[in-house]
């Protein structure tokens, strides 16, 4: 997404990160006191090198008052604050969190799972975007949020879901190839319910219809 498409970033003919450009007042802001004393010095120290940034400081003026570099600091806005979040605004201040982690995580080669389980982090995720589940990945989606499905049956039932799923994946192929989910001895189950979890999340109205209640 352009800067300019981001909330707290105004469109000038440059696109230059300043003032005039990033709008501060428009950043969620972070709970600085729940940090820890280590944390906070350097986020302190993040938020005062962005603002100084913004005016135009001299990389040799932000690492006087900051020990921040420009270029780290330029990073941390482009690829941190103004990213967007999960819940729809921008990250803003949150991005300056020091071992904060803004991008989900990615996998970038075919899930290995071990015989304790371990090695499939991503694996869902990794499968559904590939090209040829993409009409998988969409069915499955409408499936979670199909407003005739939540009508008949308020409170979604995720064993229903998950079972479908699987026979898609075998239809698909995956169990003859011995490829993930069918190389695990759950065949996936906790990663498909956290990721039903997660789409439900990403449209609150329709989970709190799901679920019931006023």
């Amino acid at each position: 997404m352009a800067l300019s498409g981001r909330i707290g970033y105004r469109s000038t003919p440059n696109s230059e990160l300043s003032s005039q450009s990033i709008d501060l007042g428009n950043w969620p802001m972070v709970d600085e006191n729940s940090l820890s004393a280590a944390r906070k010095t350097k986020f302190l120290a993040r938020k005062k090198a962005i603002e100084l940034y913004l005016k135009g400081a001299t990389d040799a003026v932000l690492q006087k008052k900051t020990g921040e570099k420009r270029s780290n600091i330029y990073r941390i806005i482009t690829n941190r604050c103004l990213q967007r979040h999960s819940d729809g605004d921008i990250f803003g201040w949150r991005g300056a969190l020091p071992h904060f982690r803004v991008t989900a995580y990615e996998r970038q080669t075919a899930p290995v799972v071990h015989e304790n389980g371990a090695g499939a982090t991503g694996a869902l995720k990794w499968l559904l975007e590939r090209p040829q589940f993409k009409d998988l990945k969409d069915r499955f989606h409408k499936r979670i949020l199909n407003n005739a499905d939540s009508l008949a049956h308020p409170k979604i039932n995720v064993q229903t879901i998950f079972r479908w799923f699987i026979d898609e994946l075998r239809k698909a192929g995956l169990e003859d190839q011995k490829a993930w989910p069918f190389n695990s001895e759950s065949l996936g189950y906790e990663s498909v319910r956290l990721y039903i979890k997660k789409v439900l999340a990403e449209h609150p109205f329709l989970a709190m219809s799901k679920m019931g209640g006023a």
